[in-house]
């Protein structure tokens, strides 16, 4: 294999890829190191743009870097393309997620998921084609190796300290916390609370310690790639090169282990174990790989098979709460995937459509199935799921070989060497990429986290050291040692990259995420197609897999600059510009009372698809309302306004119906008469839509049963509270199944409980 050493002073198409190599990673270490997620908007802080617009931000760089970079590599002269047809998957993807655009109520939020899906897949196309040695394939995994250390160290702290003290903050003042965030006292969602805060989650920088454990596996499989080597077996070197590698993999491990997370830990002894059948037993499997492929099927198929027989005749799954919970969202799941077979309900959507189908006993409404394959199935359609395992599909054959093995099983990923030898080429390229990375972290997460500000001198110091500063300090720490073991080995030893460890890694995400959402966190993402991606340069390396291009033309050149132009056009008008101003004004309406009304309406108008501002802004009327002492109908009006435009942008959410609602009932009680009647007659309509929207939510059929009460309509309240009641039950079957011994904890309020009965059975 002929040697393809970096040179970063190289021709136009290498110094515009490094360049987005560079800026990709930097994306990653943001992204790993704070809490991203476009699920969530009302975050408090300084911060200008919401949690979706600096989500939106990352993927636009991903976005048009990736575009940017085709347009560049064809115009700076390009000759060779590197197959792997995983563009075939993306662009299945990319068609379903489009497609899905159209059939989805909540449009804002399709377009906004598809984007965020499509940033990582799209620079995994791109890092394909830019990595083009041994040497930058080894300094991405660096990189990540480094962030696992990082977030070990997040991990730690969590485990050690910032845990127990948000317990004693919550135990000193309970009634203030839980009144900041809206939860009522001895109400499910505060027991809810208190599970969540005494479980004392270690989570790192993601939502749950189970994204933190899906991150590390990727982190340790990395290291251990790194490790993998050929003539590099004898001397000091070797000795002193290992113990650098067992330092900061076996920070990871460690990490790994604080998560507590039995999934991800489950998921990657299983690798591990894959990993070693593969050394082990590779020539065996090779020869007969077309059976070892169909007992593979067939044996998915039946592990399935049983699963689902399993759960349908016990309307559960072995394994505890976790896995009862898990199979209520997959039936859930499957429902609605069953409601749209073809084109899912659209990315984004899940959260607005689960509760159509939700099982009335499940104590918790999700906005993810957690299990990857039922997720993209119920919202993507089935073209979407082939997409989206196709892309990694073609990327781990393309690292299984080339020509007549490209089919063989992924038993022939021997280490990938490079025997070049000269390590002074690479070094320079190791520097700049460790301090773009650590730059960008110490520059742009102050902005990304938002800290609110002291007076204080001394607190903003402590606050700036350990939330800012001493995360860039552990990269900059692991970042040095694998350095210094490259320096060691450069030159003097032969470098690899483990291509079964790769494969672990992602395989180990993947079987972690068939029971877990973590994989759609941005952060976790990001690093799980990067990883794809190094997996499948690694098979063009090997083989040289390229497909020599046509001599260019200025035509040909002009129509790239062209597609690609409208292509990025179509990303800002649609996906960025109108979310990142709707962001913007929203959040700064919530730093800014007096004049939240106008910035919302005017978020509102900025982005015509997004419903969630106006939400928010009927609830600032409502809550306006509360505070002006009931007196001013004129606001609840306009809250009125805000729900039904809010309804229009998503129709499929209960929630604008139950806001809706409650307006009217408002209204009713200041009112007298015709009108009154009116109010609750129109208040009667908005909950019937809300509980058909949300048939599993107790509250909303005893609010109806009130209503009907009001209207005189005896027979149709009676059997709302008979619907109220009969939810009621179920939960609190489930609830002795899930916590026996435990007092029970009414979901619709013990007096609601007591009197819906009562009107349900006619005894008072």
């Amino acid at each position: 294999m002929r040697s393809l050493n970096l040179k970063i002073d190289g021709g136009f198409v290498g110094r515009t890829g490094f360049f987005v190599l560079v800026l990709f990673l930097c994306v990653l270490g943001l992204r790993v190191t704070h809490a991203e997620t476009t699920q969530i908007t009302m975050i408090s802080g300084w911060q200008s743009l919401g949690n979706d617009g600096f989500s939106l931000i990352f993927s636009a760089v991903l976005i048009v870097g990736s575009l940017a970079w085709v347009a560049f590599a064809v115009c700076g002269g390009k000759d060779s393309w590197r197959i792997t047809w995983m563009e075939v998957g993306v662009g299945l993807f990319a068609i379903a997620g489009i497609v899905g655009v159209f059939f989805a109520s909540d449009k804002r939020a399709a377009i906004t998921d598809l984007v965020t899906m499509l940033g990582p897949m799209a620079a995994a196309l791109v890092l394909v084609q830019v990595l083009e040695s041994i040497k930058l394939l080894r300094l991405v995994l660096m990189v990540i190796v480094a962030l696992g250390a990082v977030c070990t160290y997040q991990c730690a702290d969590q485990f050690f300290s910032s845990n127990d003290i948000m317990i004693d903050q919550y135990e000193e003042n309970p009634e203030e916390q839980l009144g900041r965030l809206g939860i009522e006292k001895d109400s499910f969602e505060h027991m809810a609370y208190e599970h969540r805060l005494y479980s004392k989650d270690v989570r790192g920088f993601f939502a749950t310690g189970n994204s933190a454990g899906s991150f590390l596996l990727l982190a340790i499989f990395a290291c251990v790639g790194l490790v993998v080597t050929d003539g590099a077996g004898e001397g000091e070197s070797f000795v002193v090169r290992m113990l650098l590698y067992a330092m900061t993999g076996g920070v990871c491990v460690f990490g790994l282990l604080l998560t507590h997370s039995k999934g991800a830990i489950g998921a990657g002894i299983a690798a591990a174990g894959l990993g070693i059948f593969l050394r082990l037993f590779g020539g065996v499997l090779r020869k007969y790989w077309l059976v070892v492929l169909l007992v593979c099927v067939i044996a998915a198929v039946g592990l399935v098979w049983v699963v689902v027989s399993y759960g349908m005749e016990h309307d559960t799954l072995p394994g505890g709460n976790s896995l009862l919970v898990r199979w209520q969202y997959w039936v859930g799941a499957w429902k609605m995937y069953a409601a749209k077979p073809y084109t899912g309900v659209g990315g984004g959507n899940f959260g607005s459509f689960y509760t159509h189908y939700k099982i009335a006993a499940a104590p918790e409404t999700v906005k993810d199935p957690h299990c990857f394959a039922l997720s993209i199935l119920s919202q993507y359609g089935p073209v979407g799921l082939a997409g989206f395992v196709g892309a990694i599909t073609m990327l781990a054959v393309s690292a299984a070989g080339a020509g007549k093995r490209c089919l063989t099983p992924l038993i022939d990923m021997t280490p990938l060497i490079d025997k070049a030898g000269d390590g002074k080429r690479v070094l320079p390229s190791l520097i700049i990429v460790g301090a773009a990375v650590s730059m960008c972290m110490l520059v742009f997460r102050p902005v990304l986290i938002g800290a609110e500000r002291s007076s204080d001198v001394a607190v903003m110091v402590y606050v700036g050291i350990f939330l800012f500063v001493l995360p860039v300090v552990f990269f900059g720490i692991s970042y040095l040692l694998l350095y210094k073991a490259e320096v060691i080995g450069g030159g003097k030893s032969s470098l690899g990259v483990g291509a079964i460890s790769i494969f672990c890694g992602v395989f180990a995400v993947l079987l972690h995420n068939l029971v877990d959402f973590a994989i759609f966190e941005p952060g976790v993402l990001t690093t799980f197609w990067v990883m794809a991606a190094c997996l499948g340069a690694m098979g063009c390396l090997r083989d040289d897999k390229r497909v020599k291009a046509a001599a260019v033309g200025s035509g040909g050149k002009i129509a790239t600059v062209l597609v690609c132009s409208i292509a990025a056009y179509a990303f800002f008008a649609f996906a960025f510009v109108p979310a990142v101003k709707a962001s913007r004004l929203r959040q700064s309406a919530l730093h800014n009372v007096y004049e939240a009304h106008e910035l919302l309406d005017l978020a509102g108008q900025a982005d015509e698809l997004n419903g969630e501002v106006l939400n928010l802004n009927g609830r600032f009327y409502v809550r306006h309302w509360d505070e002006t002492g009931r007196k001013d109908a004129g606001l609840l009006e306009l809250a009125s306004r805000c729900f039904k435009k809010s309804i229009e942008r998503d129709r499929a959410n209960f929630n604008n119906y139950e806001k809706l609602r409650g307006v009217y009932e408002n209204l009713s009680e200041v009112s007298a008469g015709e009108t009154k009647g009116t109010w609750l007659s129109l208040a009667y309509s908005a909950g019937k839509e809300a509980s058909d929207r949300y048939p599993g939510a107790g509250r909303l059929w005893y609010s109806l049963g009130k209503i009907a009460e009001k209207l005189g309509k005896g027979d149709e309240a009676a059997e709302h509270f008979g619907m109220a009641v009969e939810i009621e039950e179920s939960y609190r079957e489930q609830f002795k199944v899930m916590y026996p011994g435990r007092d029970m904890v009414s979901r619709l309020g013990t007096e609601e409980y007591e009197y819906a009965k009562g009107k349900a059975t006619g005894v008072e």
